[in-house]
């Protein structure tokens, strides 16, 4: 890290304590905003603005760093550019390792899409793993398929044609995980690091899926320039507890997603209509977690996307709280198909909701995957942020990555240019959902998301005010700043 900043001035300070209020001049001492300036350097932003520093409350941090060393083909739109980049790959690959590709979203593939044949076309014998953008299904060919009938539990029949299915895809995903070192996850988190600190993002709520991935985190976390929130993304409360970061979950599934017709839903899919989704757990499964968890004060973060995954969220929050006597601001994370009856319940015994404003820019067009799957009565029912607010549920915005980018401006764009018009929220609002509803979120923010005396100096710097009207998108982070020190600067902005 650089050398101590003592003051920033030239331009506004926006507070986020309440739509419009700035200041022209903050103090800092000791890596805190203080009312009179400590010793070093002034920071001098104007033709700028400063705000709180950005967090990203959704990410799969190792998974993110993994998929940058792994071919992505999301941008392809051709079965034969696909199958000469998954060739190119493998012959570069060294003998014996997995092939890893990601990205594959068959509905950008015109024509055929991928298949396991496909795959025997490249290569029978070096093992070739396909995941879907959305990380809920995968392919692979027959070189892969004969390593996870051989190495795991998964059955024949889960694996026809090289298509995994659902359930069978989080066995092959662990599987696959399993043959990664701890040099490759280090060169992950250094990867994601740059990632973050050119975004202006100081803050990842970080999911980890393996005990010693989030030993490793932890143990390499105080090296890191970034701020590291760590969410055990296990069922194990005994080991959550015993970690004494107050948090269990983020991506524990309750259903799948749309993309792969696997969310839960209450009616089949427009496209799809004998399919209702998987449930990957019971009502009374999910009470009995809540309650265990919330009798050693986890805060719980639960993947629901569908409404019957929603409802079962709710229903397992609302038996813990008759159980226990009181409610407990537990995490819906994505919440993204929800009736107006569940948000008023949702808000009723104060649930949180962890949402990615980017799928509805990249998923909510008109004829786009929401209205494939859905169909457009539903449709109009994803993604509720303008109601969930005016009910008083706290949202807190993050990416998913890496199934979108750690970008939270796109993520603002993407909540004040909502497909549905209804649903927009202000950009207060929505560059609140990355900054002081994210350390709200999990009771940080006492020390971080708003400018105000006694708090951590955590500034990004935009080069353009997005809070007066100028365009979110073409807005840059120039510099981010971590209790009073700079860890970036982009010079040429």
């Amino acid at each position: 890290m650089s050398s101590d900043i003592s003051a920033i001035t030239g331009g506004r300070i926006y507070t986020m304590k309440y739509p419009g209020d700035f200041l022209s001049e903050v103090y800092i001492k000791n890596g805190r905003i203080s009312k009179t300036p400590g010793d070093g350097d002034t920071v001098d932003i104007t033709g700028k603005i400063a705000l709180p520093a950005f967090e990203d409350t959704h990410i799969h941090f190792f998974g993110t760093g993994l998929s940058l060393a792994q071919l992505d083909i999301s941008e392809l739109t051709s079965l034969s550019d696909v199958k000469d980049a998954i060739a190119g790959r493998v012959k570069n690959r060294p003998n014996g390792r997995i092939t890893a590709v990601f990205g594959y979203a068959p509905e950008n593939i015109e024509g055929k899409s991928l298949s396991g044949k496909v795959l025997d076309s490249i290569s029978r014998d070096i093992p070739i793993f396909v995941r879907r953008k959305d990380g809920h299904s995968s392919l692979g060919n027959s070189a892969f398929i004969r390593l996870l009938l051989k190495e795991t539990d998964i059955e024949p029949d889960d694996v026809v044609g090289g298509f995994i299915s659902e359930k069978a895809h989080t066995i092959a995903d662990r599987f696959f995980s399993s043959q990664i070192t701890r040099e490759e996850l280090i060169e992950a988190a250094v990867e994601v690091e740059k990632i973050a600190l050119s975004s202006g993002c100081l803050t990842l709520h970080s999911y980890v899926p393996k005990k010693w991935w989030l030993k490793l985190l932890l143990e390499i976390a105080p090296a890191l320039k970034i701020r590291i929130v760590a969410y055990p993304e296990i069922e194990d409360i005994e080991f959550a507890t015993s970690l004494g970061l107050g948090r269990i979950g983020g991506c524990i599934l309750l259903d799948g997603s749309f993309g792969s017709h696997s969310a839960a839903l209450f009616e089949p899919y427009a496209d799809d209509p004998d399919n209702l989704g998987i449930l990957y757990k019971t009502d009374e499964e999910v009470a009995f977690f809540f309650t265990e968890a919330q009798e050693r004060g986890l805060q719980v973060a639960l993947h629901a996307i569908g409404d019957r995954a929603v409802e079962q969220f709710i229903k397992g929050a609302e038996e813990s709280y008759l159980r226990l006597g009181e409610p407990f601001p537990h995490i819906i994370e994505h919440c993204e198909l929800v009736h107006p009856e569940q948000i008023d319940r949702m808000a009723k015994i104060g649930l949180r909701a962890g949402i990615q404003p980017t799928f509805d820019y990249l998923w909510g067009k008109p004829g786009g995957m929401y209205e494939k799957r859905l169909g457009n009565k539903r449709k109009k029912l994803l993604n509720p942020f303008r109601d969930m607010l005016d009910s008083g549920i706290l949202l807190a915005g993050g990416s998913d990555s890496p199934i979108t980018p750690i970008n939270p401006l796109l993520g603002i764009y993407s909540a004040v240019h909502h497909n549905n018009r209804s649903q927009r929220i202000s950009v207060f609002e929505a560059t609140s959902l990355f900054t002081s509803n994210a350390a709200k979120l999990i009771f940080q923010d006492n020390i971080r998301g708003t400018v105000e005396v006694g708090k951590y100096a955590d500034f990004v710097i935009l080069d353009s005010d997005i809070l007066d009207g100028e365009d979110i998108l073409s807005a840059n982070p120039v510099m981010l700043i971590r209790e009073g020190k700079i860890i970036f600067s982009n010079t040429q902005s």
